[in-house]
């Protein structure tokens, strides 16, 4: 369509009679920080008062919303909503749909609902919206430094260790927490072994609790301190955090103060009290005027803040998984498991990273050479917050040598080796030595056929060793899973036996990985009754041209597939069946 000018937007304003003597901005007294580039202003009636609205609109319009500003007057004043330099955010980009053929419908309706908005602001009828929005107008007060907070949200007020790192504070529930999210920060170890802690108070306020924040041309005087903070704290805890911060006038300099937006959400702020002496009581109970205090913002880095905003659940932070192999599917199986919430990993593998694993595995070029499981371990360490992974750069048949009982302390198994030896190993290990520790077995067949998953050990009937044919017949063990065919070979040579390899890609582990993940969290919440074999199929056209044979499985449909996932139980297997 044509593109939309200024003069255009005042013929709508003028037409509907929205603004009361509308003129068009100049360019200098067009409102900065949102990207307009020209305006129109005129004035209206809210609550028998009379402001100037300006309407502005930015290069994309009208495939963007148009912008709103009060000049002057009202903005001089907190109102939820409304930013001190007058920008009104009237409503939210995500789930917008703007019907850009009818300008002057998208300018008539935001601006009714403008309207509405500064309506409901000015008559005190959103007044809690202010505590949703708390951070953002602390915001505003151009805080002086910044507090990183891993503090655990909830419960009594506490004093808590602290660092300053240049001009930001690190705040968390212990010490080893602080140091554990430095590493990942990738302060110098020398800074961190030499961390001189503090105390930060941690201040909750009761549910309920709305607070007015201060403009920026005036913050809270002492006595409003007092009346917003140690006013609003839960009676139960009062006695309490006074005693707590009349230990020392030293304590507590820096608070970080809890406001319940809800019962799971919160906003955080910062005060820093500055120029207390021994002879002071604490700002929080003084109004004395014998102290400053300076607004810091708070971001957020909390378990209960992070995880779930990625689809992590919370309930999973206290399973421990081992997965075994670190391979293609393996590394990424891990990264997954960990964003899914389950932050106790283990890894076993004694490989090293390869030239030619690169471009299937979740590690690059960067850690050539080095034992899978080290490089796993710091790579995803390092990129997710509370990760603990443990790290064993050997056999899982060493492990098992040395320790019999090395399994039981974890909620489930993953094996992704795609080695039916080990498996084999693993599936007789757990029947014969700790019945109910489940075992999920992962691969992807040859040239992206399929992928699979088997759940084993989980009560019922069904396992590894159920998965292949009965030994005892003349035709050999074969996979009676795969989407292959039996008795074919598909391991390719580039340059000689060093460069054998099963082909499969990227897009396959992808596929397998979002199987075995759906799996693993269904079986650590229960959901998962019997033993499955899961499959999902790829595109056989390679595999055929390469002169292979498919199994009768793949020509199963999805739906088969599922309905059929516990039928490769034989009743003959000398393992689950006793």
């Amino acid at each position: 369509m044509e593109s939309i000018s200024i003069y255009d937007i005042l013929l709508i304003v003028e037409k509907r009679q929205l603004l009361q003597e509308p003129k068009i901005v100049s360019e200098d007294e067009i409102p900065k920080g949102h990207g307009a580039i020209a305006a129109v202003e005129g004035t209206i009636i809210i609550s028998g008062q009379e402001q100037t609205l300006i309407i502005g609109i930015d290069r994309y319009f009208p495939y963007r919303k148009p912008q709103f500003y009060l000049k002057a007057g009202v903005s001089q004043i907190a109102l939820p909503h409304l930013s001190p330099e007058g920008f009104i955010c009237y409503v939210q980009e995500e789930d917008l749909v703007i019907d850009y053929k009818n300008v002057e419908g998208i300018i008539a309706e935001a601006f009714y609902a403008v309207l509405a908005e500064l309506e409901e602001s000015i008559n005190g009828k959103n007044t809690r919206d202010f505590v949703a929005e708390f951070e953002v107008y602390w915001g505003y007060l151009k805080p002086t430094y910044t507090i990183f907070s891993l503090i655990s949200l909830g419960g009594k007020p506490r004093l808590l260790p602290a660092i300053d790192i240049e001009n930001y504070v690190v705040v968390g529930e212990n010490e080893r927490e602080i140091k554990s999210y430095c590493t990942t920060e990738q302060v110098s170890k020398e800074i961190i072994d030499n961390f001189k802690f503090k105390k930060v108070l941690y201040l909750p306020l009761k549910n309920g609790t709305t607070l007015i924040p201060p403009t920026k041309h005036k913050f809270w005087t002492n006595s409003q301190i007092v009346d917003n903070l140690f006013q609003n704290v839960d009676p139960q805890f009062k006695s309490e955090l006074y005693s707590l911060i009349n230990r020392a006038p030293k304590v507590g300099h820096t608070a970080v103060v809890d406001l319940p937006i809800n019962d799971k959400t919160s906003s955080l702020f910062g005060i820093t009290f500055k120029q207390l002496r021994k002879t002071h009581k604490h700002p929080l109970i003084s109004r004395s005027d014998k102290y400053e205090a300076y607004p810091a913002s708070v971001a957020r880095y909390d378990r209960a803040f992070i995880l779930p905003r990625g689809g992590a659940k919370l309930n999973f932070v206290d399973k421990s998984v081992l997965l075994i192999g670190c391979g293609a599917l393996g590394s990424v199986i891990a990264e997954q498991v960990l964003k899914a919430g389950i932050t106790h990993l283990s890894l076993v593998d004694n490989d090293i990273l390869k030239v030619k694993n690169i471009y299937r595995h979740k590690l690059g070029a960067n850690y050539l050479h080095e034992k899978k499981v080290l490089a796993l371990k710091t790579e995803l360490e390092r990129n997710l917050y509370y990760s603990n992974i443990t790290a064993y750069p050997v056999s899982i048949e060493s492990l098992l040598s040395k320790n019999s009982d090395f399994l039981t302390q974890y909620d489930l198994i993953i094996s992704a080796t795609a080695n039916p030896t080990i498996n084999f190993f693993l599936n007789e290990y757990l029947y014969k030595n700790i019945n109910e520790l489940s075992i999920i077995y992962t691969w992807i067949d040859p040239y992206g056929i399929g992928g699979h998953v088997l759940l084993s050990n989980n009560k019922k009937k069904g396992c590894y060793n159920c998965l292949y044919s009965d030994p005892s017949l003349q035709e050999g063990r074969y996979n009676r899973g795969s989407f292959a065919k039996k008795g074919q070979n598909f391991s390719k040579r580039i340059s000689g036996c060093g460069s054998t390899f099963v082909p499969f890609g990227s897009f396959d582990t992808l596929q397998t990985t979002s199987l075995a993940v759906k799996l693993i969290l269904d079986v650590l919440q229960g959901k998962e009754p019997g033993n499955p074999l899961l499959s999902w199929k790829g595109d056989a056209q390679e595999f055929i041209q390469e002169g292979y044979k498919l199994s009768s499985r793949y020509f199963q449909n999805q739906d088969e597939l599922f309905s059929n996932r516990y039928d490769y139980y034989r009743s003959s297997c000398t393992f689950c069946n006793n």
